[in-house]
């Protein structure tokens, strides 16, 4: 009778242990395939904000749980170009052999992939087909041996007649090898793949290589190494727009661009002390000019500009911060008409004026501060997205900018914060009109048209009159439109215009 329950009670506790085992797996295969798409995505997005550290992180516990199939070669590929934007080659060769030998017939379009990227892969995929060649070829020889055992062994006496028989067939193989030695020795080599290497050096920067464009042949690793000058105290070096140390070494496996800064003691003056709110803008192609037909045959035609990464001020420079510049080079202050200095834009400045202001601000950091170019305006103004008004395409209101019937003066800069731009520049409308560096010219679009996509244009080299952007408090509404452009002799000054700044990273 023991017996029996003993049995019973052991069969029950095996059937309750493979019921669990039967109601956690399927669920949890399911929600670990959950789990992997969810690390994907967040490797992906990651990845796409250049967090590269965390998006490995993501990819690689993923790897876990997503199983073989679209999803896994998704992954792999995704893998591989974090290791290539981490510069490490070697890993991202591994990841590429796993994913081709995976699915050897993947299509990628490699239209969306970094160069240096697809040579890497070209190189993996052509090695894993001829170790798959080569696999086949073992295999193929071992049926045959298999079907037909004891073959091989019976021609080797047959060989062995025919070597001692005719010893000239050495004598012709020995010819061959020799001809086939000469041919690859005399052949020409071809050339290997030659990427560029773009240096920029600042004022007071000492070290190698020096500034300019050098030519490098793939793979090639060019030493680097920097000091501050006398007077400079650090200096900041860029890789491709990362910050690096100052000395290193870089693989050429693309075009690089190596920027190195000279850091004075007053370097973060312009943030520390003036308090300037910079933005970044990065660098890309955005469309120049009226893209809604509102405007003046001066906006037209509509053109292609790319332009390489700045920053540019969040807002117009203020009484208090021309002031101290004033104070510092013992120029006269411009009179603000009574409505109070500091947080009010500068006005009564002239386009001399608020180059002086770049020029000292420049010296003072050893950044190269100055004024916006009218593209960088634009471009921070109107968006990658062709703006009518920096604030979108809602009518102007008092609420968006500080134009014509909404006070009859200036306010303080950032009094219109529904009015930003989409990159969030303040009073890019209205309140004062700003200085840019251009020359005007009432045909320089044309020219630029003219020329396709142009990089980072600075204006006509010459003429008799200065930029204006922005419109200002005494405006009509159809003046503060992203795309429209007045001008003024370089020594106007009036209490409608200011100015803001940039600065080139």
């Amino acid at each position: 009778m023991n017996r029996l329950l003993i049995k019973k009670i052991s069969l029950l506790t095996l059937i309750c242990f493979f019921s669990l085992l039967l109601a956690d797996a399927y669920p949890l295969a399911a929600g670990q395939a959950e789990d992997g798409l969810a690390l994907i995505a967040k490797g992906e997005a990651d990845y796409g904000n250049g967090l590269y550290p965390d998006a490995l992180a993501a990819f690689n516990q993923a790897l876990a749980v997503v199983p073989q199939g679209a999803d896994r070669e998704r992954l792999l590929l995704d893998i591989s170009l974090v290791h290539y934007a981490l510069k490490d080659n070697d890993s991202c060769r591994e990841a590429l052999r796993s994913l081709l030998q995976l699915n050897p017939e993947r299509q990628i379009d490699m239209r969306k992939l970094p160069d240096g990227f697809v040579q890497l892969y070209g190189q993996v995929n052509w090695q894993v087909r001829e170790a798959k060649a080569e696999r086949v070829k073992l295999e193929e020889q071992k049926r045959l041996a298999a079907a037909a055992p004891g073959a091989f062994e019976k021609t080797q006496p047959r060989a062995q007649l025919k070597k001692k028989k005719f010893p000239w067939l050495w004598v012709i193989l020995g010819v061959g090898v020799a001809t086939a030695a000469i041919l690859l020795l005399t052949k020409k080599k071809k050339p290997s793949i030659q990427y560029a290497l773009t240096v920029t050096l600042g004022a007071g920067v000492s070290g190698t290589p020096a500034a300019g464009t050098t030519s490098h042949d793939s793979g090639a690793r060019v030493e680097y190494s920097y000091a501050p000058g006398a007077g400079y105290n650090s200096v900041e070096v860029k890789l491709d727009g990362t910050v690096v140390a100052a000395s290193g070494s870089i693989t050429m496996d693309q075009d690089h661009a190596l920027a190195v800064t000279a850091r004075s003691a007053n370097y973060n003056y312009d943030v520390s002390v003036l308090g300037i709110n910079w933005i970044d803008i990065p660098a890309g192609d955005f469309k120049m000019g009226d893209n809604f037909a509102f405007g003046e045959s001066r906006e037209l035609p509509v053109h292609t500009v790319n332009l390489t990464a700045y920053a540019i001020s969040k807002f117009e420079v203020t009484f208090a911060q021309y002031d101290v510049f004033c104070d510092e080079t013992s120029r006269t202050k411009p009179s603000d008409r009574g409505w109070g200095r500091g947080t009010m834009p500068v006005i009564n400045v002239s386009w001399n004026d608020a180059k002086a202001f770049c020029d000292w601000l420049a010296a003072k950091t050893g950044k190269t501060i100055h004024l916006p170019t009218e593209a960088q305006w634009e471009r921070a103004a109107a968006g990658t997205d062709q703006r009518l008004y920096p604030w979108g395409s809602a009518d102007p209101s008092c609420g968006y900018a500080n134009y014509n019937p909404c006070g009859g003066r200036t306010k303080p800069v950032g009094s219109s914060p529904a009015g930003a731009s989409a990159v969030g520049a303040q009073d890019m409308a209205a309140n004062v009109w700003e200085w840019c560096s251009d020359w005007f010219g009432e045909t320089y679009y044309q020219t630029c048209f003219d020329q396709g996509t142009v990089r980072n244009p600075q204006g006509p080299t010459e003429g008799a009159t200065r930029v204006l952007r922005s419109g200002s408090y005494t405006v009509k509404p159809e003046r503060l439109r992203c795309a429209f452009r007045d001008y003024n002799r370089q020594d106007y000054f009036a209490n409608s215009v200011g100015f803001r700044i940039a600065w080139d990273q």
